[in-house]
């Protein structure tokens, strides 16, 4: 018998939420868009008009609300903590937008409260969810790279026009926690039973601004797999991982962001030099991610798996900064 689809609601109606969330949850038949909350009462009244779905004119009403199942956070990561500590202290699961908060002390807070109140926490690294991706983990798990020596990740953005949180200290701004988050999380989720240290990093801080713009750091896997992992903001955009193997050095592009039409590929060279390259499925990664995290509240496992996940990266993100 097929289960129920889960009631969902999405508290933080930003260009974010609009594009990339509401479509995933109206394409699946695990979740249902529930309602909506946010304090701009006008894209509340026009979503909720458009989608037929709940909405409230106050947070506490919303987590009151016995229906629902768990409630996607998608606010600035600034307001992670106390939103999220009354998320789970409403009785509902947490999904939310990376990172689940800006410091390790308060991950590991909003963990603890969730182990009391046996409810999940996810968060949202959506690429690590796309076929591309598990692909890659996959080639690697199978020797087809042979013995990786470096892999180089890079993700950086160019000058926004509406940079939203990402200029407002008091909202979390930091480049490392929006943006570097994705490679550091490529190299823990790769090689996720491995050993991994921070060997070096280095964060450049806008002193005017008070915040974070770019960084670096050298992880080293196992003693032997040197990462080296780029990221900045208001540079030429670049989206790509490149990992050099004894059989095969591979190239991908666009290996974290991009749009549900977007045909993913592998480039090779073998050890001869000679040039292949293989097209991967397209998918919509925002869909796959929230159906994989409407599974995880039903399993004990996966909801045990996925506050590691947090905890392992909220750790070595936390290394970093003070490296």
């Amino acid at each position: 018998m097929k289960k129920k689809a889960k009631n969902i609601v999405i508290w933080g109606l930003g260009s974010h939420a609009k594009n990339n969330l509401i479509p995933a949850i109206l394409d699946s038949d695990q979740i249902t868009l529930y309602g909506i909350f946010s304090r701009n009462s006008q894209t509340v009244s026009q979503i909720s008009g458009e989608y037929k779905c709940s909405s409230w004119n106050d947070s506490n009403d919303m987590l009151a609300d016995p229906l629902i199942d768990a409630i996607i956070l998608s606010t600035p990561p600034g307001l992670h903590f106390d939103q999220g500590m009354k998320i789970l202290a409403s009785g509902k699961h947490l999904w939310c937008e990376k990172p689940l908060t800006t410091n390790l002390s308060e991950t590991l807070q909003l963990i603890n409260f969730s182990e009391k109140k046996n409810l999940a926490v996810c968060e949202s690294l959506m690429y690590l969810y796309h076929p591309q991706f598990i692909e890659l983990k996959k080639m690697i798990r199978k020797d087809h790279l042979g013995a990786i020596s470096i892999i180089q990740a890079n993700f950086c953005l160019p000058t926004l026009d509406n940079p939203g949180f990402r200029d407002n200290q008091s909202l979390g701004a930091s480049c490392l926690m929006d943006v570097g988050i994705y490679p550091i999380s490529l190299i823990l989720s790769l090689f996720d039973n491995n050993s991994i240290e921070v060997v070096t990093s280095k964060i450049i801080i806008n002193d005017e601004l008070s915040y974070d713009v770019s960084g670096i750091t050298h992880i080293l896997i196992d003693s032997n797999i040197n990462c080296f992992l780029n990221w900045s903001y208001d540079t030429a955009y670049t989206n790509e991982v490149n990992i050099w193997g004894t059989k095969n050095n591979l190239h991908s592009n666009r290996i974290f962001s991009k749009n549900k039409e977007y045909t993913p590929y592998f480039e090779m060279r073998d050890t001869n030099g000679n040039y292949s390259k293989t097209d991967l499925p397209s998918a919509n990664h925002f869909k796959w991610m929230l159906d994989y995290f409407s599974k995880v509240i039903d399993s004990e496992e996966k909801i045990n798996q996925q506050k590691s996940n947090i905890l392992k990266l909220a750790t070595i993100l936390e290394k970093i900064k003070v490296n």
